[in-house]
């Protein structure tokens, strides 16, 4: 397979793009809720708004371009021709690994939050004893989960494309294609 370096940086700047929509899509709620419960001023909910479309904006804008980024941060000789012999499974793995290991660190830091943040929260004194670790399991246990596919996913990803394979195929032995 041909490729250059340009081509490939390329797809990586579209794959954040989709990655900066799509936790801007699933963090938009959030501006509901927050504002709602907590009972924002009207000045912040249009900032806040201002802020996820710009988001929205910058993901389009680097989806539709992404070589004028891949521009800046690559050299002229980037764009050099080079054959490269990595099949379309080896792909694959490479892929589910860097994914596993996203949604590992994701875990990791809603983890790390979600422990500073109840660390804090049972120290002030009008919730110290309302159950709060009870109220806070739910988020314990999704940051936990997220490591743990992201572990498997990692570890695992091998073992995913065979059985990808063979329900596509009806082999599952792994061929370089």
């Amino acid at each position: 397979m041909k490729t250059s370096l340009y081509t490939i940086l390329c797809i990586v700047v579209r794959f954040g793009a989709i990655l900066l929509m799509a936790g801007t899509v699933v963090a938009m709620p959030n501006l509901y809720f927050v504002g709602h419960t907590i009972g924002i001023g009207s000045d912040t909910a249009p900032l806040m708004t201002l802020l996820y479309l710009a988001s929205l904006i910058v993901a389009f804008v680097l989806w539709l371009y992404p070589n004028v980024l891949v521009s800046l941060v690559s050299g002229r000789t980037a764009k050099e021709v080079f054959e490269i012999s990595i099949g379309a499974h080896t792909i694959q793995y490479v892929a589910f690994s860097v994914l596993g290991v996203w949604l590992m660190l994701k875990g990791a830091i809603a983890l790390v939050f979600e422990i500073f943040r109840w660390a804090t929260l049972s120290t002030l004194p009008q919730v110290a004893g309302v159950g709060l670790l009870t109220s806070e399991l739910p988020r314990f246990a999704s940051a936990g989960a997220q490591i743990f596919f992201g572990v498997v996913l990692a570890l695992g990803a091998k073992g995913l494309i065979v059985l990808l394979q063979c329900i596509r195929y009806g082999n599952g032995t792994w061929e370089e294609s």
